[in-house]
């Protein structure tokens, strides 16, 4: 009987188990879902660099991915007479900084004008002891995401993970070509979600 490889982690293989059943076994994978693993939302995207043909044939749901790519929701496994390695695409977040202070001068368009918070010349909130920005880079290979506080300038938080858009291209040109001819804006989407895990667990 053949192990799975899943990130960093060897896995009993279990026969009619999907992928995501199998990353549940470990503590230290975190496969992202927002649909109750029914394939709807996409964001559970796996590459499997290794025993592809143990899988299931790819469902309705994973028709906008192709080569190594599967949805760890749908992909069955259906053999375990050969190994399987299997890598979430946005691995654990790494924490790159905290505390520091931005030392450029600060020109939000965001400020406070006494009890209120200001856009430009429109009020979007009331105060209510901090004004936060997000500063985001997103890279081909990685993503990079920092939390300022707009009034002081100090970097409060800063994490960067893997790119979860490698699923359309390894290069700007290939991801552009799959984005134009993908009417469901995947690679949008999944990157959208990702980022949203992050900023929720930055106020955490």
């Amino acid at each position: 009987m053949s192990t799975c490889k899943f990130n960093d982690d060897l896995l009993q293989i279990t026969i009619g188990k999907t992928l995501f059943d199998h990353a549940d076994q470990s503590e230290g994978i975190r496969v992202p879902t927002s649909c109750n693993r029914n394939g709807s939302c996409h964001e559970c995207i796996v590459r499997v660099s290794e025993g592809m043909s143990a899988l299931s044939e790819r469902t309705p749901a994973e028709r906008f991915l192709s080569g190594e790519y599967r949805l760890a929701c749908q992909a069955v496994v259906e053999r375990d007479d050969i190994p399987l390695v299997v890598e979430t695409l946005k691995r654990k977040p790494k924490i790159l900084t905290t505390h520091s202070t931005i030392s450029a001068d600060l020109e939000p368009l965001t400020v406070r004008r006494g009890d209120d918070v200001i856009r430009e010349t429109e009020k979007i909130d009331s105060y209510n002891g901090a004004i936060h920005g997000l500063a985001i880079d997103v890279g081909t290979t990685t993503v990079v995401a920092q939390l300022v506080d707009l009034e002081s300038g100090e970097l409060l938080k800063s994490v960067a993970f893997a790119n979860p858009q490698i699923f359309g291209g390894n290069n700007v040109l290939h991801r552009i070509n799959y984005d134009t001819a993908d009417s469901n804006r995947e690679l949008q989407n999944i990157l959208i979600s990702q980022l949203d895990g992050e900023i929720h667990r930055f106020g955490s």
